[in-house]
């Protein structure tokens, strides 16, 4: 039995292993000095982060140099609190971290009794100081009021400077077409060479012999994402392009969920000049995207109480669509005795229905 638990430990440090070298981190930190009101640094400070949304504390001690540095925090907002010996006890909340964002924020401190507090409230962001990347973050308010067209929140990517999708039309940018979807152009590069994240994991896959995502997550998952188009780290250059870097929602202390339904109807749909103009039909095309998402923390009651510990978040979504095809369905040509204008004040005769128009049915579950 010892053996076999040896086994299992060495395989479980394997798998870790390779998790922490294969997966990039999305993950952000912060990081400053604190110092007093003449400039002088203040070592021993005692500092203590906290998640608003999930109530996770971290605490931590500036060294002798006065400097202190927070790892591995999840985007959203926190607060922290710094105190010391010999100082008024200072707060700064509404701190916003971004998905892979590495925030400076400095600390400092007022001589004063150390039960006095100064909370200083503000939406200033952090000092992005020790990376160079360059690229805009998409954050969750952009990502639920901006309408997209199919859904798909990677295609928010396209409002980024110096980036263009090049995978055709909307026909080609639904959330499981993953040849559009893909197919980005960063700064003048070769499409289809970007490198896509899902929480770290790489979320690349190969498609009709070509690199492109593996997997697009519904809009009411997506917490935030970042475009990355030049000059960031090592753990991302590999890939010929950018990056893009999508950060799911989490759960919190608090229940949250939602529920929808996007629909298109022959009836509601609205018809095209040549369609009126012929008397023909509204495209009989339809669509039903639904789905729901919910999120708290972990309880199991009389057992175990995860507030402030443990949380879970699920988002299911389905993606049902009869498309007609061709788009097209009347065309014209000439009468015999245009050609040779023989006739004058003739018409051009029009024909119906060019082909036969095929359907196509669509059917996507999506589970993140």
């Amino acid at each position: 039995m010892k053996n076999v638990m040896q086994v299992l430990g060495l395989l479980a440090g394997l798998c870790a292993l390779a998790g922490s070298v294969v997966a990039q981190e999305t993950r952000g930190s912060m990081s400053g000095i604190v110092s007093d009101s003449s400039g002088a640094v203040v070592p021993g400070a005692t500092l203590r982060l906290t998640n608003v949304d999930t109530g996770v504390v971290l605490t931590t001690t500036s060294n002798d140099a006065g400097l202190y540095r927070f790892l591995f925090l999840n985007p959203g907002k926190y607060k922290v609190v710094t105190a010391a010996s010999g100082f008024k006890t200072f707060e700064r909340d509404n701190i916003q971290l971004n998905v892979s964002e590495a925030g400076t924020l400095p600390v400092v401190l007022e001589v004063g009794a150390q039960t006095e507090r100064i909370t200083v409230s503000g939406e200033a962001p952090l000092i992005e100081a020790e990376k160079a990347d360059r690229g805009m973050v998409i954050d969750n308010k952009k990502v639920v009021d901006i309408p997209i067209n199919t859904r798909n929140p990677i295609m928010l990517a396209a409002i980024s400077n110096g980036i263009t999708p090049t995978g055709g039309s909307t026909l080609d940018q639904k959330p499981f077409s993953n040849s559009a979807d893909g197919s980005w152009s960063i700064n003048g590069g070769v499409g289809s060479t970007v490198e896509f994240l899902l929480d770290g994991a790489p979320n690349n896959t190969i498609y009709n012999g070509v690199t492109t995502v593996a997997n697009v997550p519904s809009v009411d998952a997506v917490q935030e994402f970042k475009v990355m188009t030049s000059t960031y780290d090592a753990q991302y250059g590999h890939t010929g392009g950018g990056a893009i870097n999508i950060s799911l929602k989490s759960g919190t202390n608090g229940w949250h969920g939602s529920g929808y339904e996007y629909l298109k109807r022959a009836r509601f749909n609205a018809a095209a000049f040549s369609d009126n103009a012929h008397g023909s039909p509204t495209p009989a095309s339809g669509l039903d995207q639904y789905g729901f998402t919910i999120g708290g923390p972990v309880r199991v009651p009389k057992v175990y109480n995860g507030k402030d510990k443990t949380f879970f978040f699920v988002a299911w979504e389905k993606y049902h669509e009869d498309q007609e095809y061709p788009g097209e369905k009347v065309a014209s040509v000439p009468t015999a005795a245009q050609p040779t204008k023989s006739a004058p004040g003739s018409r051009r005769a029009s024909i119906g229905a060019v082909g036969r128009a095929e359907r196509a049915v669509r059917h996507r579950d999506r589970m993140n």
